[in-house]
């Protein structure tokens, strides 16, 4: 079975997880699976650290997917 490294990272912080999965595809939708769980948690680190990113990659650490989730603000207060 093909092992998929998951890379979460936030600002400096980064977090590599070694997954075992069956293809490409299976990669994709745990990878969103991941984003769809997380989200909660991360959103509210948005405002000090703007961009979150989880990227996907092969065995060869070739990247696949990137999921990745901004804030941005238009407006001084």
């Amino acid at each position: 079975m093909p092992r998929y490294v998951f890379r979460i990272r936030q600002g400096t912080y980064s977090s590599d997880v070694h997954v075992d999965l069956a293809d490409h595809d299976a990669a994709w939708h745990e990878g969103a699976k991941v984003c769809s769980d997380l989200i909660r948690d991360v959103v509210e680190d948005l405002k000090d650290s703007p961009e979150w990113r989880l990227e996907v990659s092969d065995e060869a650490d070739e990247p696949l997917y990137l999921f990745r989730l901004t804030a941005e603000t238009f407006k001084k207060e």
